[in-house]
């Protein structure tokens, strides 16, 4: 919060290069420790709620259905009025049936998925992988025939809103996306960002800070000092402060940062 009309999401989009056998794994997996855990966390506390109302989403759908052929089909008028009116009743577009929370999702993530996972998660994801050239692929329209797709990342680095009509099925509409992005990525994998001039021309590849340590591979040593407990207790801590927090919100109820 900069100042008073003044505000910028801090979410990052992360993409280390580095050749084969830099511990990039090892690496990923400690960053992501904390955040693995409280997910975790978040999963088994709403399990029970959330294969509750599950089980009452597909009760009112199978009666939703039941009196839809009664209104329809009914042999008395009284049977036809009654069904009617307790169809009436029912939420006209009832919401899908909700998921366990998540707070990550994998590179090989397509763009028309991550939509619906920033709606099902209150706008909020981070994408994280060991060798996340995946991402940059399905981005540049793998599965597409080659067209190049990838407005939900520059939205949720910059918090627009994203609205996606479908259809068939309700739109998705989410207010103020945050999306964080940690790649550990092959070298070869900058380099072919240029086979795909929109990522520059539209600003996906600007929004990452990309990082080039020297690779350590045949000269790395063994003798140096393991991070210490109170090292990783105190990284485990922040992130689970960060985690912790509420958004603010606006008179109108939407969130602000």
């Amino acid at each position: 919060h900069v100042r008073a009309d003044y505000r910028e999401p801090v979410n990052l989009f992360l993409a280390v290069a580095l050749p084969p056998a830099e511990l990039k794994s090892a690496t990923i997996r400690e960053v992501m420790a904390p955040v693995l855990a409280y997910e975790d966390e978040l999963r088994e506390r709403e399990r029970a709620n959330v294969e509750q109302a599950r089980e009452r989403h597909y009760v009112e759908a199978e009666r939703r259905e039941e009196l839809r052929s009664k209104a329809a089909r009914g042999k008395k008028e009284q049977d036809r009025d009654a069904a009617t009116r307790e169809l009436e009743g029912l939420a006209t577009n009832p919401a899908e049936p909700p998921e366990l929370p998540r707070l990550t999702a994998g590179a090989d993530v397509l763009p028309e998925v991550l939509a619906k996972l920033l709606n099902q998660h209150d706008g909020r994801l981070t994408i994280y992988d060991a060798e996340g050239g995946t991402l940059f692929g399905n981005l540049a329209g793998r599965y597409q025939g080659g067209t190049p797709n990838f407005e939900i990342l520059l939205k949720g680095h910059a918090g627009d809103d994203v609205q996606v009509d479908r259809q068939s099925k309700p739109p998705i509409i989410v207010r103020r996306p945050c999306l964080t992005v940690i790649l550990a990525i092959q070298p070869d994998v900058v380099s072919r960002l240029a086979d795909t001039p929109q990522f520059k021309e539209r600003g996906l590849a600007g929004r990452f800070m990309f990082s080039f340590p020297q690779p350590t591979a045949g000269r790395r040593g063994f003798d140096g000092p393991p991070v210490s407990d109170a090292a990783r207790a105190l990284y485990g801590f922040g992130i689970r402060a960060a985690l912790d927090l509420q958004s603010e919100r606006g008179e109108d109820g939407r969130e602000m940062a």
